[in-house]
């Protein structure tokens, strides 16, 4: 965090505006400026100016008319550069507070990680506080900007996609001249998702009014949109089932998942806040991040919201509807004469966002970047982001968990996702430099053989067949042949070894291709296919091959060891401490035919519970053209970094060509966070449990 505070507070400075500019929107990016008459009652209109560009074009205009008494403001928000009405917004930068003389020492007390990232004096002791975000609609803005209003008891009336805010540097006019100021400004400056600021700071966004009634569609394949129980709803609604969920305890897995479900008929927001605070009555367990990831995965129950009424009855709460009528449960509806449609054998499940909160912020916005630009899927994305980090990190460590559970960090991914979704052409964006690295390895490579050729192997060989042709003359004429045979002998050990090769990628190979490789070049690869043959182009093979092939795969994701045995004796190899990574793309229909010709093979033998699957939503009919950025900040960085690590020198076992990794241990935070996760998923596969059906996973 760096302090702004200045002595001298009397002359305006550009070079704090230009910091604050940066901080908000990058280097040398185009505002929307506006100034006022500062001096009270004079409102001379000549000083009512609207600029469009960059700071640089325009600060000798501002400083003069700030001179004369103008405030000099510029609009956060992104505009068009057109006008400074709503309709020219085209994108939210921040969300900000103008506390209008309410004490900054509660936002000075938030946690690190929620701290905003710029804080403005813009007068003595009146602050304005910005916290960056990467994905604020246009819609959520209004809403959110009154949350963080009403949390800091700041100026509600701030809350406008054009508003405008006065522009550190700059003299503040109203009274006695007061240059405005940055207090501090936060040096680490990745934005915030606008997800872990409602969380954080615990934003109540305005419920809906009682005289309007709020209907969410969101599962209208599920919801009956035609009984006011399911997805219509009214502020009274939302007071009575935040009542009636205090006799519900929250303690039990399966009466908290049924509570989510109820509440997932409302939309989202209230929704979530109602499973949040639900959440929070067992104290013992909550955990913030573990709930919402929850939220997110829950579909809605058929009886909606009514059946938290039902058992909120069941366990003694007084109804205080209006009519004080009884809401069924659906054991009562079971009990009804009237048939329910039936629900298919196999539904299709609602597609959840892909978590990118849980990504470390470098990585976020390398994912968020890359979406911004290809429109593809949050998850084909980040599968090809994950993937570039096990192939550049997964020969040089393992992890502990323990002392007796150390293992290698390869990944195996796939999305699932129909051709079009620009699996190739997110690839091609994260390891293009990979890929060029990969082929000058190649020529390297080819140049380092055929100099081992024509300077060892070749004069080796000539002395090889040499030495073998003078036994045979020999044996013929009944000659003496012990002392030929001790130089073959000495010749043999002496044999000069093949270099091993250095190429680590793939963009397709069978298995017995790969194991090849493996054996013959770099011990750490990787694939990166949108056919995914090495996995599913023999889904047809027979059983014991299709067993072969799976378990040799699962190997490599151990870090384990594989024998190949060949009719010729010579050409068996024993592959130990070799790393693969997999970041795979296939259809849908491809996967459902491998794993029913599988006849169980796949998950019985944990095949497919190595794999991190991910089944978007499609982004196709949605992808405008858009030209590419002039700049990839992110993507440059993580690639640098990639190609860093790649190239880091492996500790191979000259003799059996297996990586020895450095092992890196969990800290006390991280094995912690770890053994909870394993103890909960150990206990969800119990009878009865969440995950009984998916043992395998």
């Amino acid at each position: 965090m760096t302090d702004y505070s200045r002595s001298n507070i009397l002359l305006p400075s550009f070079e704090e505006a230009e910091a604050f500019l940066t901080a908000l929107a990058g280097k040398d990016a185009p505002y929307t400026f506006q100034t006022f008459d500062d001096v009270k009652g004079r409102q001379d209109k000549t000083l009512a100016r609207i600029y469009h560009g960059t700071f640089n074009e325009h600060k000798h205009a501002l400083a003069a008319l700030n001179a004369k008494g103008a405030g000099v403001y510029i609009t956060v928000n992104k505009t068009d550069l057109k006008g400074r009405k709503e309709a020219n917004i085209t994108a939210v930068r921040a969300l900000f507070v103008d506390l209008d003389g309410s004490p900054l020492q509660p936002i000075k007390d938030l946690p690190e990680d929620l701290q905003p990232h710029i804080i403005i004096e813009s007068s003595p002791n009146k602050w304005h506080a910005y916290w960056l975000v990467d994905n604020c609609s246009l819609e959520q803005f209004k809403q959110l900007q009154q949350a963080l209003a009403a949390k800091f008891n700041g100026d509600k009336a701030v809350n406008d996609l054009p508003r405008v805010m006065r522009l550190a540097g700059f003299s503040h006019n109203k009274g006695e001249s007061f240059i405005t100021r940055i207090n501090t400004m936060q040096d680490n400056l990745y934005p915030y998702s606008v997800n872990k600021l409602i969380v954080g700071l615990g934003l109540e966004q305005a419920q809906p009014s009682r005289a309007n009634t709020y209907t969410n569609n969101s599962y209208n394949t599920i919801i009956d949109k035609e009984d006011p129980f399911m997805g219509a709803y009214t502020q009274e609604t939302l007071a009575e089932l935040r009542d009636a969920l205090r006799y519900i305890p929250a303690n039990d897995y399966h009466e908290w998942v049924k509570v989510g479900m109820a509440l997932k008929c409302l939309d989202n927001n209230a929704g979530q806040a109602l499973f949040i605070e639900y959440s929070q009555q067992c104290t013992a367990k909550y955990d913030s991040q573990q709930c919402i990831a929850k939220w997110q995965s829950l579909c809605p129950s058929r009886t909606g919201y009514k059946a938290v009424f039902a058992e909120a009855q069941r366990l003694g709460w007084q109804n205080p509807a209006k009519n004080g009528g009884q809401y069924t449960t659906i054991e009562d509806d079971a009990d009804s004469d009237e048939w329910l449609e039936p629900d298919p054998i196999i539904a299709p499940q609602e597609a959840t966002d892909y978590p990118i909160d849980e990504l470390p912020e470098p990585l976020r916005l390398l994912v968020l970047e890359i979406v911004d630009y290809l429109q593809c899927p949050v998850a084909m994305a980040a599968n090809s982001v994950l993937a570039a980090l096990s192939l550049s990190t997964q020969g040089l460590v393992n992890v502990a968990r323990d002392n007796n559970l150390i293992g290698a960090v390869s990944l195996f991914l796939m999305v699932i996702a129909e051709s079009g979704e620009r699996k190739s052409a997110c690839d091609d964006l994260v390891i293009k430099d990979i890929k060029r690295l990969n082929i000058e390895r190649f020529s390297d490579d080819k140049k380092v053989l055929e100099k081992y050729i024509e300077e060892h192997y070749q004069i080796w060989s000539a002395q090889y067949k040499g030495l073998m042709s003078a036994i045979e003359q020999a044996a013929k004429k009944g000659e003496p042949t012990d002392e030929l045979k001790e130089k073959l002998k000495q010749l043999i050990d002496q044999k000069p070894k093949k270099p091993r090769g250095t190429t680590f990628l793939f963009e397709d190979a069978t298995i017995e291709a790969l194991l090849k490789a493996l054996y013959d070049n770099s011990p750490s690869a990787g694939i990166f296919s949108s056919e995914a043959g090495v996995v599913f182009g023999g889904h047809g093979m027979s059983k014991d091959n299709a067993t072969r092939n799976m378990a040799s795969l699962n190997k490599l994701w151990d870090g384990g060891d594989i024998i190949t045995n060949r009719m010729d004796e010579s050409k068996n190899m024993l592959l130990t401490g070799r790393r693969l990574t997999l970041c795979l793309a296939t259809q849908a229909s491809t996967v459902k035919a491998f794993f029913d010709n599988s006849k169980g093979l796949v998950r019985g033998i944990g095949f497919g519970a190595r794999f991190l699957i991910a089944w978007p939503k499609s982004t196709q009919g949605t992808r405008l053209y858009k030209a590419p950025p002039l700049y990839w900040p992110n993507r440059y960085a993580f690639s640098n970094r990639i190609i860093e690590l790649i190239n880091t020198p492996l500790d191979i076992d000259e003799n059996t060509g297996a990586i020895r990794p450095h092992t890196l241990r969990l800290s006390k935070t991280a094995h912690t966070a770890w053994e909870k996760f394993y103890n909960d998923t150990e206990q969800e596969l119990r009878i009865g449990g969440e995950l009984e059906d998916i043992k395998d996973v």
